[in-house]
């Protein structure tokens, strides 16, 4: 083999990946300058507070929940410079309740919750789906925090107001049923938790197919209620099917397993197969580190968003 030619062509390949990289750079560059400027421009505050909080939505799909963090907070400053009660300063009390929760501080997720719902109520009315959504949020929350018979009773207003809303459209609740499944569980209900799960899957897989990765997260949460009833192998059975769909989807270590990769577990432990206790324990154990890495955020950050609540 020609060493100098080569060599040649091993320059012109770096030349070529230096352009396409300097070109990338500088259109990231670019980009960042235009919206920046852009987020300075005083009659764009609720433009550019509707733009920050889609960013902070992208990249808590993603698990980066600290960094959607700040990126709703600087949505909810610009939301708020001219008044503290549009539509959009909602909204952005209402991403700021759901990134808390996710971040476990149940007590700043309720007091945006609680804020955004009022807004809500006051912009559109009672009967609108912006205020179930409100209130679906504030279920969830209660859910989490243990608040099992508040959480109910605001999931139960929810699935009222969009029932009246789309009384011949099931899938516009189809969501909200899911959730009133997962509340129900725990509380030991499971006739009623075991057919909203049914009812709910069917509507979403019709609509949004079997492979879906919502479909998919429902699917995990249906497996967890037969875990919680100790029908184990019924859990397995949907697990075996979903779980190599999300890695596929999702990769390997994405928060988004933790769900079923839990459920799991408990059906594993139960079963008495160790092996894979062992292989699912440390899969959790290594998402959860590389999920904890991400969701820490400072006092400073936390004392923000709240000044910005009160």
């Amino acid at each position: 083999m020609d060493t100098k030619a080569q060599t040649g062509r091993d320059f012109c390949r770096r030349g070529y990946i230096g352009g396409i990289l300097r070109f990338g750079f500088l259109s990231i560059f670019l980009f960042n300058t235009l919206l920046f400027a852009y987020v300075a421009l005083p009659d764009n505050n609720i433009k550019s507070a509707r733009a920050l909080r889609w960013m902070a939505r992208l990249k808590a799909a993603g698990g980066d929940f600290s960094g959607a963090l700040k990126l709703a907070e600087s949505a909810c400053g610009l939301a708020t410079i001219d008044s503290e009660n549009n539509e959009e300063a909602g909204s952005c009390h209402i991403e700021l309740a759901f990134l808390y929760k996710e971040l476990g501080d149940y007590n700043l997720a309720m007091n945006h919750c609680t804020r955004g719902l009022e807004i809500m109520q006051a912009y559109y009315g009672t009967m609108h789906p912006h205020t179930a959504g409100a209130m679906r949020i504030m279920a969830c929350i209660q859910l989490a925090n243990g608040d099992y018979e508040s959480a109910e009773n605001h999931i139960t207003s929810a699935v009222q107001i969009m029932e009246n809303l789309f009384p011949n459209d099931q899938i516009m609740t189809a969501g909200y049923m899911v959730d009133m499944a997962d509340i129900l569980t725990v509380q030991g209900k499971f006739e009623n938790a075991c057919r909203l799960y049914q009812t709910a899957l069917g509507l979403i897989e019709k609509y949004y197919g079997r492979e879906n990765p919502y479909t998919l997260t429902v699917k995990c949460r249906f497996a967890a209620y037969y875990a919680a009833v100790k029908q184990y192998s019924k859990a397995e059975e949907i697990l075996d099917e979903v779980l190599p769909m999300q890695q596929k989807i999702h990769g390997q270590d994405s928060y988004i397993l933790l769900t079923g990769l839990k459920t799991k577990l408990i059906c594993d432990t139960a079963m008495g197969n160790q092996q894979s206790v062992a292989t699912v324990s440390e899969q959790i154990a290594r998402i959860t580190a590389a999920r904890n890495t991400k969701t820490l955020y400072s006092s400073e950050s936390g004392g923000q968003t709240n000044r910005s609540a009160g």
